[in-house]
């Protein structure tokens, strides 16, 4: 008698979720690439300030997600600046194409 009970207070009982675990570092690391240039540079500002500031927890987790934030900022400012590069010289190219006088 004691299993109906019990199979009756599990049907009627919903299951307890459990709570969603705080991101970890290499969570974090694995979700780097997708962040916006604005979210990322937050990101990296706050692993500064937890990495001179934090509790030792934070001052290490900061220190284990500096290298991979700094390397993704570094790829996407070598990116804009090759974009920047290269919308220049077509514009050069234009003005040339332009101005040049025909023979």
């Amino acid at each position: 008698m004691a299993s109906v009970k019990t199979k009756a207070a599990a049907a009627i009982a919903p299951p307890v979720a459990a709570a969603p675990a705080a991101p970890t570092a290499n969570g974090m690391v694995d979700r780097i690439p997708g962040l916006t240039d604005e979210a990322l540079a937050t990101l990296r500002q706050n692993a500064l300030r937890l990495e001179a500031n934090g509790t030792a927890q934070q001052r290490a987790a900061a220190a284990s997600m500096l290298p991979a934030i700094n390397a993704e900022f570094d790829a996407r400012t070598a990116a804009k600046l090759d974009e920047r590069r290269t919308a220049a010289a077509a514009s050069r190219k234009q003005i040339r194409a332009k101005t040049a006088v025909p023979a």
